[in-house]
């Protein structure tokens, strides 16, 4: 993203305010789905006594951790550091915007879920993707930074689930 389209987007968001706040809601609407939907299916699993609540327990929690310390370490700048325009979330955070957590969180969430039932896992690695459009969108990411977090959560909730 160059700093003319990420300008132009931004632009394009001031302009129109009711459509910029249409997004921010859609943005946290669909996090908050995500983790609404992880945390009815851990109790599910644990009233239910089953055995695969560790795994959708530990999964998700190493791909948090292990990406948050990849996060720290590469300390990517946003593009409102590098190109000086305030994004359309208001956001403080300096670096570690790659590759982005919401994403990640929400892609190992979504085939943890197609582990317990595909068609939900399908749906929510849905909302994953239009997650990650919105972190885009609102300018506190760049595309790398969304798509290397889908791939992250993706691959590694992959292999958790249905590998390992």
């Amino acid at each position: 993203m160059t700093r003319e389209r990420y300008r132009a987007l931004m632009t394009f968001w001031q302009d129109r305010p009711a459509a910029a706040r249409v997004l921010k809601g859609c943005s946290k609407v669909l996090t908050g789905a995500v983790y609404l939907a992880y945390i009815l299916a851990e109790l599910w699993l644990a009233l239910r006594w089953e055995p695969r609540l560790w795994r959708m327990t530990l999964v998700p929690l190493a791909v948090f951790l292990g990406g948050t310390v990849l996060r720290r370490t590469i300390n990517a700048p946003r593009p409102y550091e590098v190109f000086g325009i305030p994004p359309l979330t208001r956001k403080d955070t300096k670096g570690q915007s790659f590759p982005s957590r919401h994403v990640f969180s929400a892609s190992v969430i979504g085939v943890g879920l197609g582990w317990l039932c595909p068609p939900w896992g399908w749906a929510f690695l849905g909302v994953a993707a239009a997650i990650a459009l919105t972190r885009v969108l609102t300018g506190v990411h760049f595309p790398r930074d969304v798509a290397a977090g889908l791939a992250l959560g993706g691959v590694l909730g992959w292999l958790g689930f249905f590998v390992i």
